[in-house]
C-alpha cells in the first residue's frame, strides 16, 4: 500500500524566495486544537499552540507560482504551515481530502509517520516536495530545534489517481 511519493525538488532559489515571502508577509495564523476523535480544529489565539496554519491565498506571489506549478491544486483549501520545535502531531485523518502535496521550505524539512490499526508502520523524513496520502492515519513531527515551514496543497482525487500525475 502506498502512503507517499517523493517528488522532484524545487529550485533552491525558488524555495528561498517562497520562504522569504512566508516570513515577510503579515498573515493570520490559526492554531490546531486536538479533538477527542483525533481530528484537528483550527482556532485563533489558542495559548501555547505548536502547529499553525495560514491560508495560502494570503501569500500573493506564492499563489501565482504555485498555480503555475500545480494547476490542479485547490488553492482555496491550501495552507502555509508552521510547526514549532519538538511538536508531534496526534495521528489523524484529514477531513474532506485524500491527497496533499507538501512542499517543505528552508533547511528544516520534516517527518511524516503513517499508522495502521493504531501502530506506526513507517516514518518518512522528507527533503523535498512530497505527495502524501492523508485519508489514512498520519502525523507530522518536528524533532528539530527550529520552526518548520511548509506549503500544504490540497490535491483533488485519490492518492492513486494522483500518483502518476506528479513527478
Amino acid at each position: 500500500m502506498f502512503f507517499y511519493k517523493k517528488l522532484k525538488n524545487l529550485n533552491p532559489d525558488l524555495e528561498s524566495e517562497f520562504l522569504s515571502e512566508v516570513l515577510s508577509t503579515k498573515s493570520v495564523w490559526f492554531t490546531a486544537k486536538n479533538l477527542e476523535d483525533g481530528s484537528l480544529e483550527f482556532v485563533l489565539n489558542k495559548p501555547n499552540g505548536q502547529f499553525y496554519m495560514s491560508r495560502l491565498t494570503r501569500f500573493t506571489n506564492l499563489v501565482d507560482n504555485i498555480s503555475e506549478m500545480y494547476p490542479e491544486a485547490n488553492l482555496k483549501n491550501s495552507y502555509i504551515t508552521k510547526c514549532m520545535p519538538g511538536y508531534h502531531m496526534i495521528p489523524h485523518i484529514d477531513a474532506n481530502r485524500k491527497t496533499a502535496l507538501i512542499i517543505p521550505l528552508g533547511n528544516n524539512k520534516g517527518k511524516l509517520s503513517y499508522y495502521v490499526f493504531g501502530k506506526k508502520i513507517i516514518t518518512h523524513t522528507y527533503i523535498g516536495p512530497l505527495l502524501s496520502r492523508v485519508d489514512r492515519y498520519h502525523s507530522a513531527e518536528n524533532d528539530s530545534p527550529d520552526i518548520r515551514y511548509s506549503i500544504t496543497l490540497e490535491i483533488p482525487g485519490s492518492f492513486l489517481s494522483n500518483y502518476f500525475k506528479y513527478q
